[in-house]
């Protein structure tokens, strides 16, 4: 991590690339534990550029390392400078007697354009610009006043170039190579390499030996130097946190039939329903595996068209043999958690939320210690994309004594606490999101939990009237067996343009009455849910003064803490 970085400039629920790669030795289990920490905390993701599938990804990406900038621009990202000092900038603010020293490794002329061009042949760099692809450079000179550089050397050639010169007293040997004639840059003052030997203007400056500064400008990406702060926006960008807003239930419908956890759903509902998240039910076999089933009891194997093994009672787990060798529906592949782990990495943008039924201590600490064991071979990032769900207050702290996942379902089907309880428990914890079944669910549930910045879920839902009647209800996502992704989007979408329109309504309409409303006042209605908005707007268009709106906002905002 950059122990320098401004966390607040970066948008809640992005990407961030660190200004270096952490070595292999660093991508274990700790290293997935500390980015998981780390969203916990900021709600940032710490990712490697290698790990992002840009095609895929819908968020935004911040990042340092200005030689993936033409990577971004080549899959549609739009990129921008958040915190950086131009090239320019970085030469007019080298102190006034300073020696500096440009030399080009491989590119350095791209970004040279026509608006910086003007700017740098004020300051003496006069043979450089965007026509000199891959070419040597080499500009040594001295600053004599804030404005201006008195130039010693300056060359640009397809040819490698060199200086060799003796400034007060110190022995200086320059080296520049573009990229077809050697690729390097080099700047030795008396035998000792200063160059960072990096793409683009390699920038050495000194007014005392004991001050000498080293930095980079990869000019043929940027004018920024190197560590500059860039956002890349895809053109796809997700606007709405809807991750959680439809999970695949038991890896959905398929065949006509629920709760096969196969590997051919997941496939299909990801294909062609548009599902990215999916709940698998998770059973232990008799040798300890874990694999994608919802009981070891004796319909199921009636449901998925399967005959138990000779000998097998009822409720008895199979072995890790016994459960591979039982297609689903005769011909459809059973999943052990290694090969959930491999879909994973095939694809992404897939999310697991696991359901693993049991609530004793001793048997949540061996499903999860296997979770964390198998994703090995796989890659430990993959645990980034797992998403326990809970049942109980005790299983999440067993879970946490395993690994720190960054996000948790609470499911409310097994627990006997109050709404009160619930409310309490997952105040200030990684819980994203609370499920639960309809009958359970009322709307001020669902309004005490959103102003925790919590999530609601309701299951199972196979219906788009019902999905309607809940979306109105505040609920935020859905368990689906059968319902496509976009359906349950557009229908969320949809309500929330007309709660947004409501909201600009009321706005626009306490501007034009009363003025410009602070920063506090927005943020209140931003909590505002649509039976809110229309609870407040009668009491609104009775006030006639400044003073007595501010008293109702008060009121309201008291009853939002309460």
């Amino acid at each position: 991590m950059n122990s320098e970085l401004d966390l607040s400039l970066l948008d809640y629920g992005a990407i961030y690339i660190p200004i270096s790669n952490y070595p292999r030795s660093q991508n274990g289990l700790a290293y997935a534990a500390y980015r998981s920490m780390f969203y916990r905390k900021n709600d940032i993701w710490i990712e490697d550029i290698s790990k992002i599938d840009l095609d895929l990804n819908r968020k935004k990406i911040y990042f340092h390392t200005s030689v993936y900038i033409p990577q971004f621009s080549q899959h549609n990202y739009s990129v921008e400078l958040i915190q950086g000092k131009s090239l320019v900038q970085y030469l007019m603010e080298t102190e006034v007697g300073s020696y500096v020293v440009i030399s080009i490794k491989d590119d350095g002329s791209q970004q040279i354009k026509n608006d910086v061009l003007d700017k740098v042949r004020t300051l003496g760099i006069t043979t450089l610009d965007s026509s000199k692809l891959r070419c040597s450079y080499i500009w040594l000179a001295r600053k004599t006043d804030e404005i201006s550089y008195e130039v010693i050397y300056q060359e640009c050639s397809s040819d490698k170039l060199s200086w060799e010169g003796i400034l007060d007293d110190n022995h200086i040997l320059i080296k520049s190579s573009g990229a077809n004639a050697g690729n390097y840059s080099s700047v030795m003052i008396n035998g000792v390499e200063k160059s960072m030997n990096s793409r683009g203007m390699n920038i050495v400056s000194w007014k005392e030996l004991h001050k000498v500064v080293s930095t980079n400008f990869d000019t043929f990406s940027t004018i920024y130097m190197q560590g500059s702060l860039f956002k890349a926006t895809p053109s796809n960008l997700k606007r709405n946190d809807t991750q959680f807003s439809v999970v695949s239930h038991a890896a959905g419908m398929f065949q006509g039939v629920n709760y096969t956890n196969c590997r051919e759903a997941i496939e299909w509902n990801y294909r062609v329903k548009g599902h990215r998240v999916f709940e698998i039910d998770f059973e232990l076999t008799s040798d300890g595996e874990m694999v994608a089933r919802h009981s070891w009891q004796g319909y199921l194997y009636d449901h998925l068209e399967q005959r138990p093994p000779e000998g097998i009672e009822e409720d008895q787990p199979l072995s890790l043999e016994q459960f591979k060798e039982l297609k689903v529906l005769n011909k459809y592949t059973p999943l052990a958690i290694t090969d959930i782990y491999e879909l994973m990495a095939n694809y992404p943008d897939l999310y697991i939320v696991t359901d693993t039924k049991y609530l004793e201590a001793d048997i949540v600490k061996t499903q999860f210690e296997r979770i964390i064991s198998a994703v090995e071979a796989y890659g430990y990032e993959l645990l980034m994309r797992i998403v326990p769900q809970i049942y109980s207050e005790d299983m999440y702290s067993v879970i946490e004594t395993i690994f720190p996942f960054p996000n948790y379902i609470y499911t409310l089907y097994a627990t006997h606490s109050s709404d009160d309880e619930i409310l309490q428990f997952v105040k200030g914890k990684p819980i994203g999101v609370v499920t639960t079944y309809p009958d359970r669910y009322t709307s001020d549930f669902g309004n005490e939990l959103k102003a925790l910045g919590v999530k609601v879920a309701v299951h199972t839902i196979n219906d788009m009237e019902q999905v309607n009647k809940y979306v109105r209800m505040n609920v935020d996502g859905f368990y689906t067996d059968s319902l496509s992704l976009l359906d349950i989007e557009s229908e969320i979408t949809r309500f929330q343009s007309e709660v947004n329109a409501s909201r600009d309504m009321l706005l626009l309409y306490i501007e034009k009455r009363f003025g410009t409303v602070t920063s506090s006042i927005l943020n209140m209605f931003q909590q505002f849910s649509k039976q809110k908005l229309e609870e407040f707007a009668p009491k609104l268009f009775l006030i006639n003064t400044l003073e007595e709106f501010y008293q109702l906002c008060e009121e309201v905002k008291f009853q939002l803490n309460a």
